[in-house]
């Protein structure tokens, strides 16, 4: 039998094709969660799995990341903002259109006061979940970014 040698670039164009499977997954898995629970008013067991799998897969990056001490917060600020309007935007419009079709018939249209205060309610709670997600995240990064660099000084003192 012959020992099959893999050259590093076909290992780094492997990995950067696990990376846009798992790109993709990370965007197709939230949709389908979306669109069966918001959209198609579908019952919890239909879309499970994939709440369940889309949990597992930001958990795994989160420890892979955090595990081989690679920073969570590198690359252009911007994106990192852009990414977060649209999260608490689109999850606002979408509670905000949930209610609505939930709960209409209760006001009177849709300029009614009352809809808009629930919908500034929605805006400020997603907008305090997810700054307060991301300081654990970036709590957690920071002290592991610690770890790595204490572990580089003491191997360079060896």
């Amino acid at each position: 039998m012959k020992k099959i040698v893999t050259d590093e670039r076909v290992r780094q164009e492997e990995n950067q094709v696990f990376a846009w499977v798992g790109r993709t997954m990370n965007i197709l898995l939230p949709l389908s969660f979306l669109l069966k629970s918001v959209v198609l008013k579908w019952s919890f067991e239909t879309y499970v799995f994939e709440l369940v799998a889309m949990l597992l897969i930001s958990a795994y990056l989160f420890y892979g990341y955090w595990k081989k001490g690679i920073d969570m917060e590198r690359g252009p600020a911007w994106q990192g903002y852009l990414y977060l309007g649209v999260v608490i935007v689109g999850t606002t419009i979408l509670m905000a259109w949930n209610n609505y079709q939930i709960y209409g018939q209760h006001y009177t249209g849709i300029w009614d006061g009352h809809f808009w205060v629930v919908v500034l309610i929605f805006f400020i709670s997603m907008t305090c979940l997810v700054l307060l997600l991301l300081n654990i995240v970036s709590w957690v990064n920071s002290y592991r970014q610690k770890q790595v660099e204490k572990e580089l000084e003491e191997e360079m003192e060896y």
